[in-house]
């Protein structure tokens, strides 16, 4: 599938979060987020209404006791009533910024998170802008939890990187000039169309990556059958 062809996939498509996308072709992976990944704008809303409230109730209704400051006289004044009183100006405002930080922080999070979740990924051929014909390119396409229709980006293979992560379930892909990176869960992933083993699900992806940028050391055997060092090949070998 050409890159042309891709993008008009990206274009047509119609497929929630919570599905697996329908393109045209097969992808070489494909994933249902996890429950967060596709609740997030759910549960983004709700951060904000909680911390709303929260700032909201520390503004307005954080007291503290007051004891009378003098004494009546018995015989012509009602007996001394204990009140409650806002807290100091400092108290309120720094627990409400407070608040609102941490809201604000953990919805970042949340987004970013999710952004950063591929639920499709592929490699497909085509032409580089401003690239002649008889210098064609490669592009990896990637679909995040975030996209709901016809979003998506591609950028050139030569421009990504893919290493390992925490485990052999984990690839890692980060693109040259944009911060952070992107994960990929082999766990009960669709590889090439079928769900495969961790170790298959590296060969596979291994193979159509190529000669491309990769971390780690590469030996001839290595390049088609997967990592050679780190947690990646620890798993392998106890396996």
């Amino acid at each position: 599938m050409g890159l042309a062809a891709s993008a008009h996939m990206l274009r047509r498509s119609r497929a929630l979060p919570s599905e697996l996308v329908k393109i045209e072709g097969r992808p070489l992976f494909q994933k249902i987020p996890p429950w967060w990944a596709r609740w997030a704008l759910p549960l983004v809303v709700c951060d904000i209404f909680m911390t709303a409230s929260s700032a909201e109730l520390a503004w307005n209704h954080w007291t503290k006791l007051e004891e009378p400051k003098q004494k009546r006289d018995a015989a012509t004044s009602p007996p001394n009533e204990r009140h409650f009183v806002p807290r100091p100006l400092w108290q309120r405002l720094g627990l409400c910024l407070g608040t609102v930080g941490i809201g604000t922080a953990a919805a970042g999070a949340l987004l970013i998170a999710q952004a950063r979740y591929v639920r499709t990924f592929n490699i497909v051929s085509g032409l580089r802008q401003g690239a002649t014909r008889r210098k064609p390119t490669r592009s990896v396409v990637i679909q995040g939890a975030h996209n709901w229709r016809n979003n998506g980006e591609a950028f050139p293979i030569d421009s990504c990187l893919i290493r390992e992560g925490r485990d052999a379930s984990e690839i890692i892909l980060s693109v040259k000039g944009r911060r952070g990176h992107w994960h990929l869960g082999l766990e009960d992933a669709i590889v090439d169309g079928n769900k495969r083993s961790l170790h298959d699900a590296q060969k596979i992806i291994l193979d159509r990556w190529g000669a491309a940028p990769r971390h780690g050391l590469w030996t001839s055997e290595t390049k088609r059958s997967g990592w050679r060092d780190g947690p990646a090949a620890i798993s392998k070998a106890r396996r």
